[in-house]
């Protein structure tokens, strides 16, 4: 960008980040924004030389790009007013963002419940004694032994 900042100086500020005419002087072609297609091919071209799976399509990496967006913290609606969709619609949420496994609600659920060390009371916190049992699960998936201890002073539950 630093390199190219003066080439852009003319453009729109919400250019689109590939130019034209970059490696030609300013007399034989003014800096513009390559068109969509031209992105495609140079991408179609990379794949091929890096022998990537026939699989994967250009428009594969329109999905890894915006799910990648999320998950550095923009959100949703950022994502797609930043490539053009519609705010009201559910097209990114039904074919573009695909959570990795690490990044589902049920796996943040199930992280919560069997990797964290918690303390589950056992019995009722108005009894002067109460029983609590710490598990703690490592993330191999192979328990602790539970460790039983017996508070003998009062201790409220928050």
């Amino acid at each position: 960008m630093l390199r190219t900042q003066q080439k852009r100086e003319s453009l729109p500020e919400d250019h689109i980040l590939f130019l034209t005419y970059l490696d030609k002087s300013y007399e034989q072609g003014t800096p513009t924004s390559i068109r969509p297609f031209t992105l495609v091919s140079w991408v179609k071209a990379h794949m091929v030389k890096e022998s990537v799976s026939e699989s994967f399509l250009p428009h594969s990496l329109r999905s890894a790009a915006s799910t990648k967006a999320v998950f550095l913290g923009n959100s949703s609606n950022k994502v797609k007013t930043h490539v053009g969709w519609s705010l009201t619609s559910n097209s990114f949420e039904d074919y573009y963002y695909k959570p990795t496994r690490h990044h589902h609600a049920s796996t943040h659920i199930q992280n919560s419940i069997f990797l964290l060390r918690r303390t589950v009371p056992l019995c009722n916190p108005k009894w002067k004694q109460q029983c609590s049992v710490s598990v703690q699960f490592i993330e191999k998936k192979s328990a602790t032994a539970a460790n039983f201890h017996k508070i003998t002073e009062f201790q409220k539950i928050s």
